[in-house]
């Protein structure tokens, strides 16, 4: 949850820093009513939605926070630590200079 709390903080970051000519607009969920779940304290639910709505699609990096801070709410820390690993190394992996592209 301490991840996803820092992310909350940089999209603040980033609207603070915006000139008033500037018009950013942020997408909405990908998954709203799974974050409807978790902001109502229900991590089960949320995890149940989650599979429902990914199914056998690639997990979009906003699931995969959903996932982990929901088995992290739900008490299973283990769990959560490896989706939170798999978010890590999709950044590291992202940042790569093979994976920046040049124009």
């Amino acid at each position: 949850m301490v991840v996803s709390l820092v992310g909350l903080d940089l999209v603040g970051s980033s609207l603070q820093a915006a000139q008033p000519h500037d018009r950013l607009t942020l997408p909405g969920p990908t998954f709203p009513d799974v974050t409807q779940h978790l902001s109502a304290d229900a991590p089960d639910a949320t995890l149940q939605r989650l599979d429902e709505a990914q199914g056998s699609m690639m997990r979009p990096l906003e699931g995969l926070v959903l996932r982990a801070t929901a088995l992290d709410a739900a008490g299973r820390g283990d769990e959560a630590e490896t989706h939170w690993n798999e978010i890590i190394a999709r950044a590291a992996d992202t940042m790569r200079p093979s994976s920046l592209s040049r124009d």
